[in-house]
């Protein structure tokens, strides 16, 4: 019965339909309880409240406004409040699983095999519980890794002018999300090098295009941020935690234990899963595997081992000490459509126990569900706590400013987890903090 039970989860990925059916249920499952939850808005989503207020080619030199230019375009036509913010949050989330599955087809995968690559991410802590209601900025940038990946295959494929547009979009669009995705764009240029079959990307006239766009997309947020360096430098060493003033030469051990813990938080549990379930994934791949589709797995992988050499060269030489889980989402979301390809030239002897794997992922699916439910009922129902941001009572505090005799305005909250909380039920007035937000 169970082995019954495992096959059906199996194929469940095996069909584009059935897949997309699987991930809309979860994705729709999460937005209805958070939803239904109500609540305030939660810890990250009070700044990008306070941001989205109105339009501007930059808001803080700590982060690239992409996040904040779909968050104010949603409210146009959601409104400000927690609709905005949920709808937009799934949405990525759910461009992430598309973009991450057409990247796994692009590269060689069956549709079973793209399906449960696509679906890796979620057992992470990271992707499949902090998401949830947690990251902002991250989130885009987890929209948008898979898009370049699945662009850079289709241009190594094609080597058309019009799918180097599409990948200059691409890029243009992650310099935008987070500034992590310099160490990725680097490391992926580092890789390409060392590979005969990708270095005349780099080289040609195409790519000259695919440059051209990506810059004329960053170039006016790029201008706003050379007018901020002061505050970059600031928000890079909060951050990050810089030791001393700024990049200076100096190691901090500690900077290499917290990067490490950082690696376990985000890929642990997908990667115990896979080497538990599918240990032969180790094993170097049959020669057979050597034409695109190998060309691809080693590409990947190459990038990926470049950008966090690139990370330990920040710690060792500039004493980066603040690396956090969704730091390190840039080299890592890549990495389980290359143990795909490694598992898929290996044939059938690891075909069959991947049954085990998508019981694994459907399982940690519906515990996420539960789990995410139980969590924000919980923290609606409590009282006093200092942790819970959904119970904090900004509604209450709206109404008793709108009492007082306020019609409409600025105001001025001493915090951005006050003024943030505020703005939903302020739809009239702008509200401002004291400590550099708008």
């Amino acid at each position: 019965m169970s082995d019954r039970i495992l096959i059906f989860f199996l194929n469940c990925f095996a069909s584009e339909r059935r897949l997309l059916a699987v991930t809309l249920i979860y994705l729709i499952s999460i937005v209805t309880v958070r939803l239904i939850a109500d609540g305030a808005l939660g810890r990250d989503d009070v700044e990008a409240a306070l941001l989205a207020q109105g339009w501007g080619i930059g808001y803080r030199a700590d982060q690239p406004p992409l996040h904040t230019w779909l968050l104010a375009a949603y409210q146009l036509v959601l409104g400000e409040g927690l609709l905005a913010h949920t709808i937009l949050r799934f949405d990525l989330l759910g461009a992430s699983y598309l973009f991450s599955y057409l990247a796994g087809r692009e590269a060689g995968l069956t549709t079973r095999n793209a399906g449960l690559a696509a679906a890796t991410p979620s057992l992470s802590i990271v992707l499949g519980w902090q998401a949830l209601d947690l990251y902002t900025h991250s989130m885009v940038l987890a929209a948008i890794l898979p898009l370049c990946l699945f662009c850079l295959l289709r241009v190594r494929r094609t080597e058309s002018w019009r799918d180097h547009f599409w990948l200059g979009l691409a890029f243009g669009l992650l310099l935008l999300s987070k500034y992590a995705a310099i160490f990725l764009l680097a490391g992926f240029c580092m890789a390409a090098a060392s590979m005969r079959s990708w270095r005349h990307l780099l080289t040609c006239r195409r790519f000259a295009l695919t440059l051209i766009i990506a810059t004329v997309l960053a170039a006016p947020y790029g201008i706003w941020l050379s007018d901020q360096a002061d505050g970059f430098v600031a928000g890079a060493e909060e951050s990050l935690r810089l030791d001393g003033g700024g990049l200076e030469i100096t190691f901090r051990p500690d900077g290499l234990i917290g990067a490490g813990g950082a690696l376990i938080n985000i890929a642990g549990i997908p990667a115990l899963a896979l080497l538990l379930i599918v240990p032969g994934i180790v094993r170097r791949p049959p020669v057979g595997l050597d034409g695109p589709v190998g060309d691809a797995r080693r590409m990947i992988e190459r990038t990926v081992v470049a950008t966090l050499a690139l990370y330990c060269v920040g710690i060792v030489l500039f004493g980066v000490g603040g690396l956090s889980a969704h730091h390190l989402i840039s080299p890592l979301l890549w990495v389980p459509i290359a143990a795909f390809l490694r598992i898929q030239a290996r044939g059938a002897d690891l075909d069959r126990r991947l049954k085990w794997y998508a019981g694994a992922l459907v399982g940690c699916a519906a515990i996420a569900v539960l789990a995410f439910s139980v969590k924000v009922f919980s923290e609606i129902s409590v009282t006093h706590c200092k942790r819970c941001y959904l119970t904090r009572p900004y509604e209450a505090i709206a109404q008793a400013i709108s009492d007082s005799g306020f019609t409409g305005g600025t105001v001025v909250a001493s915090n951005q987890l006050l003024g943030g909380g505020l703005v939903p039920f302020m739809p009239d007035s702008t509200v401002v903090v004291t400590n550099g937000y708008p």
